[in-house]
């Protein structure tokens, strides 16, 4: 099996994703959909629970990055993330009337196992 520093970027955001599902999924959510895509946008895992869809933005690595991981969710990025909620609403109106809450992944692959770091209901300013 190789091993997180000779997985592609693709195949690491995908290990970073299925981690970030699978913590959702023992905290009582239900994933309702991985890498949703309206045009150019892409939300990489959204899951309900109760009244709440949560929008998870993953971010993984396995050599720390300059600065934070963090800081990679720019203003770009932030914008990116509330069209493609709105377009995901906009196709899934079955949750219309749920509260919508984004919540940040840094998935750090440098240590086994890799170390998950989940920013809950996170508001940009």
């Amino acid at each position: 099996m190789r091993g997180p520093m000779s997985l592609t970027r693709r195949q690491l955001g995908q290990k970073g994703e299925e981690l970030c599902a699978r913590f959702l999924q023992e905290q009582g959510y239900r994933i309702v959909a991985r890498n949703y895509r309206h045009g150019p946008w892409e939300l990489d895992v959204l899951a309900v629970r109760e009244d709440t869809l949560v929008v998870a933005e993953v971010k993984s690595f396995h050599a720390r990055p300059l600065g934070t991981a963090e800081m990679r969710i720019n203003r770009k990025k932030q914008q990116a993330l509330y069209l493609g909620i709105d377009a995901f609403l906009a196709e899934n109106s079955q949750f219309k009337d749920y509260n919508v809450r984004i919540d940040i992944f840094i998935i750090d692959f440098s240590r086994y196992p890799a170390d998950i770091t989940h920013y809950p209901g996170v508001i940009f300013e």
